[in-house]
């Protein structure tokens, strides 16, 4: 299932599309919802190393951190997630402003929060 939300400017976009795990894993929602759970732990600690990086304009810090995230975002089905990492990686190689980097930076935290958002509603995760 590929599920869509409306994004602030009123367009729908992919948040994730499980066909991806569920064509690696199988169907079982159980260990779907373990992966997922997985992502999002994984994921929130390397924002805040994105975070960081920032921050501290430590980019290759930043480099390192968004292409753990963008590998494991597509290996989950979360594409907005993975496309805003490679846009950041892109970005950091062709030395872009700070501003433009602060903006697509800002992008990925909200692609997913997005995914973080559909995860806990329709996998029922709870944290312990």
């Amino acid at each position: 299932m590929i599920s869509k939300m409306k994004s602030k400017d009123g367009n729908h976009q992919e948040i994730i599309n499980d066909t991806v795990l569920r064509a690696l894993i199988g169907n079982d929602d159980e260990a779907i919802s373990l992966v997922y759970v997985a992502f999002l732990e994984s994921g929130q600690s390397i924002l805040d190393e994105v975070s960081l990086a920032m921050a501290e304009h430590n980019w290759q810090l930043m480099l390192d951190a968004v292409h753990k995230l963008k590998s494991s975002a597509l290996s989950v089905g979360a594409n907005g997630v993975g496309d805003s990492a490679i846009n950041i990686e892109s970005l950091l190689k062709s030395d872009r402003s700070i501003r433009e980097i602060t903006n697509a930076v800002s992008l990925l935290k909200e692609q997913f929060s997005l995914v973080e958002i559909y995860i806990r509603k329709e996998f029922v995760v709870t944290r312990e």
